[in-house]
């Protein structure tokens, strides 16, 4: 039976359209991490600023690769000649002292523009030296990643032969495990959530976690990667490889279906399924081409946009309509596409005996919800605050929770979301676990105390967090901040008006995330702008250099870490943690808060006159870190959002 490419692609067009958002970022987060459609971040290269690398650059560059030999001497690696700018060269003769003309240097480097300055357009720097992001990036292409390691390992081993051996094996176990459990968990994710996608109009953000939900994440991944291996040794002869990859196409989506199944079940249905269709997904694939060609074009936007997205719907479509065919025809393993839903929607009558507890309660649930009234109902219902939780608020919660679980029932019964219990992996464990999960309800108000209490847990979560860093990375204890106790408001207050202001949006995760990117960025600019002025332009923090930075206040490295720490704590960590505030009595909790927010009153006071300053903490010249001090020690900084800022001279003491 021949399939229809033109009818696979229009209907694929039209997934596109009602999951476009949850696409494009599912496959761009695959080509961030390397699982498929990598050219989609050739985009982003072109985007930095900056071709010849700066002073600066170079001199990171050499500390990265410069070590002493046994005899004593100081070698630089090669690694460092790969620079687009001749001054790689003559610092290294300068640090090695081979010529006069080189010792003057850097006199010369400093009198003299430092060479192209990031690009800009506005007041966005788009160029990218500076980060986590960036420092990941570029310690892995650089080779120094590994050179680091290798250097760690020596110290303990002193062998060099045995050392190079238990760094192979180290490289070899973590390539093993990231193309295991990373690469193939995600892979099979994007297969499941486009396959569903193709049936149901509404995908959750459950879909991400459907491996660990029907308990096959180990497995799942394991089968996957044995196919992987005997994918690759097939691809040793020409004409197997090629025969083979197309025989072995469907596993992914097999195993999206029916995850527990094992690599001999998953490769030889697969290999049934494509019989008779391997020069028909052939032709499918190529008939992308013109669109490939555009993409490159493009430097891979089109694909992040469109194409990815558009190939994979209607290769789910293709999946679908062989999926039929085997089902019809009853070829050999049939029975294991056991997902019958997966494909098709359910009728009520399927629904009856799986969603029994929720039709009663849709019976029994009140025509209208309970409501506040008043000034009290404006904040209830607009911010999500109440001034206590009594009777009335807990009543109104369990309403409105019973309301939540009617309205997901309603769309599975309309046939647009895919129904859980029905899948034939779901377990009564299951439901539990999904309950307690639910009773987490993520849409509650939150109590003033109580909110309070979660604006000096944020404080402190962020305090601990970049002084944590700096400890694990330095060795240092740096009180970080302009206060001088164990809290950083910032994050206290960016919790609370994620919790508050954006408390109408909690019911829509997608929004919700791109709106705290924002609030955040505008709290921690602001915050910062505020800071330098009242404080005579002393800096707590500086993104320049960093991807995508504004002013150097605010960089999208550092939003996107708001963006999905503020997404975790408002759906499950401040959840936890008000359910457990909830059972101290008040009469003990209230007078805790109070002390809290005096002792706090009185720092904020007392730091606006004598602010917290000093090493790791303001070790800013001119919105840029300085060089190394003295006594030896690094200028590694710490921004506002935990982001590590490595001294651009840190090679002076590296060497010294």
């Amino acid at each position: 039976m021949e399939i229809n490419r033109k009818d696979l692609k229009k209907k694929g067009k039209a997934s596109i359209k009602r999951h476009y958002f949850i696409f494009v970022i599912t496959l761009l987060l695959c080509a961030v991490l390397g699982v498929f459609y990598t050219s989609s971040t050739y985009i982003f290269n072109l985007m930095k600023g900056g071709n010849d690398e700066t002073y600066s650059d170079i001199s990171a560059k050499i500390s990265e690769n410069a070590y002493y030999n046994e005899d004593g001497e100081l070698v630089i690696n090669n690694a460092i000649y790969d620079s687009s700018n001749d001054i790689a060269q003559a610092l290294s003769d300068y640090i090695q002292g081979k010529t006069q003309e080189a010792l003057n240097l850097e006199n010369r480097v400093n009198t003299v523009e430092e060479n192209k300055p990031d690009e800009k357009v506005g007041i966005v720097t788009l160029g990218y030296r500076n980060g986590v992001l960036a420092s990941v990036v570029n310690s892995v292409r650089s080779g120094s990643l590994l050179l680091t390691t290798y250097k760690s390992i020596s110290k303990v081993i002193k062998d060099p032969s045995f050392a190079s051996i238990i760094m192979l094996i180290l490289v070899v176990l973590i390539f093993l495990a990231y193309r295991a459990f990373i690469k193939n968990a995600l892979w099979l994710t994007a297969r499941r959530q486009f396959t569903e996608a193709q049936t149901y109009e509404r995908i959750t953000g459950r879909s991400f976690l459907f491996l660990f939900i029907r308990k096959s994440y180990f497995r799942a991944c394991m089968t996957f990667f044995i196919k992987e291996i005997y994918q690759l040794l097939w691809s040793l002869t020409i004409v197997g490889g090629v025969i083979k990859f197309y025989s072995y196409r469907m596993v992914s989506y097999i195993l999206a279906e029916n995850p527990k199944l094992n690599s001999k079940q998953a490769i030889t249905l697969s290999r049934n399924m494509m019989k008779g269709h391997k020069w028909e997904m052939f032709v499918l694939d190529i008939s992308f081409i013109a669109w490939e060609l555009l993409n490159i074009v493009t430097a891979g936007l089109l694909g992040l946009l469109f194409l990815n997205p558009y190939m994979e719907a209607t290769k789910a479509q293709y999946y679908i309509k062989l999926r039929e065919i085997a089902v019809a025809n009853k070829i050999e393993g049939y029975e294991l596409l056991n997902d019958e839903y997966y494909v098709k929607t359910p009728s009520e009558e399927d629904l009856k005996v799986a969603y029994a507890d929720i039709i009663e309660l849709k019976k029994k649930a009140p025509k209208e919800i309970e409501k506040f009234t008043g000034v009290a109902g404006f904040f209830a219902n607009v911010f999500g605050i109440i001034l206590v939780n009594n009777d009335k608020a807990k009543r109104i919660a369990a309403q409105e929770e019973n309301a939540t679980q009617i309205e997901e029932y309603e769309l599975i019964r309309s046939g647009k979301l895919y129904p859980d219990r029905l899948n034939p992996l779901y377990t009564a464990n299951e439901g539990k676990l999904a309950s307690k999960v639910k009773s987490l309800n993520y849409n509650r108000r939150y109590t003033i105390t109580n909110l309070i209490a979660l604006f000096f847990t944020g404080c402190l979560i962020g305090w601990l967090w970049e002084v944590g860093i700096h400890l694990v990375n330095d060795g240092v204890f740096v009180n970080r901040g302009v206060l001088h106790g164990p809290w950083l408001p910032i994050y206290g207050t960016g919790a609370a008006l994620i919790l508050v202001i954006l408390y109408r949006f909690r019911s829509r995760p997608w929004l919700e995330f791109l709106l705290t990117i924002l609030l955040c960025g505008v709290v921690e600019y602001f915050t910062s702008y505020f800071l330098e002025i009242s404080h005579n332009g002393q800096k707590w923090w500086d993104y320049t250099g960093y991807f995508l930075n504004i002013n150097g206040r605010v960089c999208a490295e550092g939003l996107l870490v708001f963006g999905v720490a503020g997404a975790a704590a408002v759906y499950v960590l401040f959840p936890l943690l008000d359910d457990a505030l909830s059972k101290i009595p008040l009469k003990i909790l209230l007078p805790i808060v109070i002390v809290l927010v005096i002792v706090f009153v009185a720092d904020v006071i007392y730091s606006h006159f004598y602010p917290n300053t000093g090493k790791g903490i303001t070790d800013y010249k001119d919105g840029k870190q300085t060089g190394c001090t003295n006594n030896g020690t690094s200028d590694n900084l710490y921004t506002a959002s935990g982001i590590y800022k490595p001294s651009a001279n840190s090679y002076y003491h590296y060497i010294s």
